[in-house]
């Protein structure tokens, strides 16, 4: 009995380690998913906003930004790529979008009406477990994180549109969360994870559009009034989005077997 609780102990440990991502994002690759991850969005933020650099969403599956620290992936809010100054003021390694003013629709079509969205694609569909969202971060402080993306709806279909995106028609796409996001604005901010049903889990696009409410867009309201509604933007944001896949049942046996194999290597 001792021997069989330790496996599934050692097991357990080793398929944490060995999660796989769509696009295979590692440290190798610099975290870099855009082998297998496409992403457009609503209206992208260029050059001349605050710091003066473009923040373009493709910042959120190339792995900007990104790093292992203490064995954990995160995202530092770093100035680059290859500068880990966690002091930086600057979003280049992040994604920025305006939004709509409040009552007009989301121009997407097919999802649910917000002040912005944000599109996700890969190249086939996948069985996932968890998708991962590091939300907006620059500076690692409250006072620039607060622009990242607050209220939202994250849909996901296994239908195209024939142009390379999702549908149109709002029939193929299911809801898999309706709520808050966590805010960012630490040093090493580390991801949200939240898991899609079961049975929803096979798709191949993901769309994420942020509420009507101006108020709720992105965190200005919780952080510079308290939520009193009086000083607001529809500005928003992501770090890093990361897509975790379902593990085979072949992988998982095959985990197993590898941990006990070392549990009774051990006792003799």
């Amino acid at each position: 009995m001792k021997r069989l609780v330790v496996a599934v102990i050692v097991g357990s440990f080793a398929y944490s380690a060995l999660a796989t991502f769509v696009g295979n994002p590692t440290p190798g690759n610099g975290f870099d998913a855009t082998s297998a991850v496409s992403q457009r969005s609503m209206n992208e933020k260029g050059g001349g906003v605050m710091s003066g650099n473009a923040r373009p969403m493709l910042n959120t599956i190339n792995g900007a930004g990104m790093y292992y620290v203490g064995g954990k992936r995160v995202h530092t809010g770093a100035i680059n790529d290859n500068e880990d100054t966690r002091s930086s003021y600057n979003g280049v390694t992040m994604g920025f979008q305006d939004g709509t003013p409040t009552g007009e629709p989301n121009p997407r079509g097919g999802t649910v009406a917000g002040s912005q969205w944000a599109e996700f694609g890969f190249d086939q569909p996948y069985d996932i477990k968890n998708v991962h969202i590091w939300n907006y971060n620059e500076g690692n402080q409250a006072y620039w994180a607060m622009q990242g993306m607050r209220e939202v709806t994250i849909e996901v279909t296994n239908v195209g549109d024939g142009a390379g995106w999702g549908s149109t028609d709002a029939s193929d796409w299911s809801v898999i969360f309706d709520g808050e996001l966590a805010m960012g604005g630490t040093e090493n901010l580390e991801a949200q994870v939240l898991s899609v049903p079961s049975e929803n889990a096979t798709f191949q696009y993901l769309v994420i559009t942020s509420g009507l409410d101006d108020t709720m867009v992105n965190y200005m309201d919780a952080v510079l009034d308290g939520g009193a509604g009086t000083r607001h933007s529809i500005e928003a944001g992501l770090s890093e989005i990361a897509f975790e896949i379902v593990p085979e049942p072949s992988t998982l046996a095959l985990l197993g077997l590898g941990a006990l194999a070392m549990v009774l290597r051990r006792r003799r």
